[in-house]
């Protein structure tokens, strides 16, 4: 299976993405380390920009270094309504996993978000634009509770398609018990 995770717009050190981007480093080793174990079963790659590169260039994935600066918004929002999707398309890739919960408006292959929130707690209800991207792809990771609870009292049909795996949200976790992940990105 060919898998593209969509990294270009985390950059290091933006703390409006410093979560995620921590989480989605430690998920990109985390996958690295364990297609190297299994003889390279997969294809995986990470499409990602210059400030990401030194962390998500790992043993086991293919980098591929994303042309354009990803604090330019207007490229910014081009690129998550409409180039990573096409890329994917090019690359031949089977499913395409979109760490920040953002799809692209036209991507025909399989789609796996993940809707990360620590900050937003407080907030009743859940972003119309994580819901929509929630009921569009096919698997859903959630990190805590109550983000999951939220995304099923506002698309009560996605919750067959949600996982929640707490384990990624712990900073001190080795990434090897991160088992759920490898299932739920390569399952089909």
């Amino acid at each position: 299976m060919n898998l593209a995770i969509d990294c270009f717009r985390l950059v290091k050190g933006d703390q409006s993405t410093n979560g995620i981007y921590e989480l989605t480093v430690k998920l990109i080793h985390y996958l690295g380390n364990e297609n190297s174990r299994r003889d390279m079963e997969h294809h995986i790659m990470v499409l990602g920009n210059i400030t990401n590169q030194c962390d998500m260039d790992v043993d086991g994935v293919s980098f591929l270094l994303m042309e354009g600066d990803p604090g330019d918004r207007m490229l910014s929002a081009w690129w998550q309504k409409w180039k990573s999707g096409a890329i994917a398309r090019k690359l031949g890739c089977d499913r395409i996993f979109f760490p920040e919960g953002r799809l692209p408006i036209v991507y025909r292959g399989r789609k796996t978000i993940m809707i990360y929130e620590d900050s937003s707690e407080k907030e009743k209800r859940i972003s119309w634009k994580l819901v929509s991207a929630a009921r569009r792809s096919d698997h859903i990771i959630v990190i805590n509770e109550a983000t999951k609870d939220k995304l099923i009292a506002a698309a009560p049909k996605t919750q067959k398609r949600i996982r929640l795996l707490k384990d990624l949200g712990t900073k001190d976790r080795n990434p090897m018990e991160l088992g759920g992940y490898w299932i739920d990105l390569f399952s089909d």
